[in-house]
């Protein structure tokens, strides 16, 4: 991981346990919080950038409200969104 984003200081999971994101018994809450969030659109295009390439199986967590999961799935419908670079 690189210098903190101008962004992440604002996020609200930045004043939670950060266990929270990570373990099914609270992934409601997690979901919670991140819908509230006042950077949600921010962080899920920093994890999505992050995780480009990983398998779902490398990926652990909630961010920006998604699971593992719902995020590769979010990736590869924007991917297939863009027109290919000329």
């Amino acid at each position: 991981m690189g210098a903190e984003s101008d962004w992440e200081p604002r996020a609200v999971c930045r004043r939670l346990e950060p266990e929270l994101f990570f373990e099914p018994a609270t992934r409601s809450l997690a979901k919670a919080a991140c819908a509230r969030c006042p950077v949600r659109a921010e962080c899920l295009d920093a994890v999505l950038i992050r995780e480009e390439g990983l398998r779902v199986g490398d990926r652990s967590g909630i961010f920006a409200g998604l699971l593992p999961g719902q995020r590769v799935a979010l990736a590869k419908r924007r991917a297939a969104q863009t027109p290919p670079a000329q």
